[in-house]
């Protein structure tokens, strides 16, 4: 029986090849918000298409990722220092990719 198996896993394998869109994914929340000063109307766009919600509420966005509130991050509106945009990045492509 674990021979079969083998070959089932290896069949399924073969013919769905892995795509590395979790990858492309994080790579592209990289990109968005390297020199992050404000959430833009093309960076909210590219959010949306990611799968991302925004809520426009109070000093900070609050991002969640497929609407699962469990997947959420609070990003400022007004940074104040020059790695807040790696540091979102980073924060959402753990929490949510």
């Amino acid at each position: 029986m674990r021979i079969q198996n083998t070959i089932a896993v290896e069949d399924i394998l073969e013919n769905n090849p892995y795509q590395h869109l979790s990858d492309e994914r994080k790579q592209r929340v990289k990109n968005l918000f390297k020199g992050y000063k404000t959430l833009t109307g093309t960076m909210k766009q590219e959010l949306l298409n990611l799968g991302f919600q925004i809520k426009d509420d109070g000093k900070h966005y609050k991002i969640t990722y497929q609407g699962d509130p469990r997947y959420m991050v609070a990003i400022g509106k007004t940074p104040s220092d020059n790695r807040t945009g790696s540091n979102n990045a980073g924060m959402i492509n753990k929490i949510m990719l």
